[in-house]
């Protein structure tokens, strides 16, 4: 199945890591989308990019960024969750894979 891209929805051919950052071609410049300090989010940077594509419009996500607002807690807000969050609902035996509404900010479905 082909992916149809609007105007403002990210394409992933034009996402590129430079050091420990993500940033997106968006026309001729790159932006900014999100700092991977650690290794424990380094291997969370996969699910990271694939929610931005899927939930996201460009025009959206870096409204946000641009007001302030903190990357991961951007995607928070639309039921993503962190590295942390995972661990502890792991840890707890309360994380199920398909039900993500123990998590804050998470949407109920």
């Amino acid at each position: 199945m082909e992916q149809v891209f609007t105007q403002n929805s990210f394409d992933k051919r034009f996402f590129s890591m430079s050091a420990d950052c993500l940033y997106y071609k968006d026309g001729s410049n790159y932006r900014f989308i999100a700092r991977f300090k650690y290794s424990a989010q380094k291997k969370r940077r996969p699910s990271f990019t694939k929610f931005l594509t899927k939930n996201f419009s460009t025009e959206e996500y870096f409204d946000a960024i641009d007001s302030g607002v903190a990357p991961y807690e951007i995607l928070d807000r639309k039921g993503w969750g962190s590295y942390h969050q995972t661990a502890s609902a792991a840890y707890a035996g309360t994380y199920h894979i398909a039900d993500k509404s123990n998590f804050v900010g998470a949407k109920s479905v």
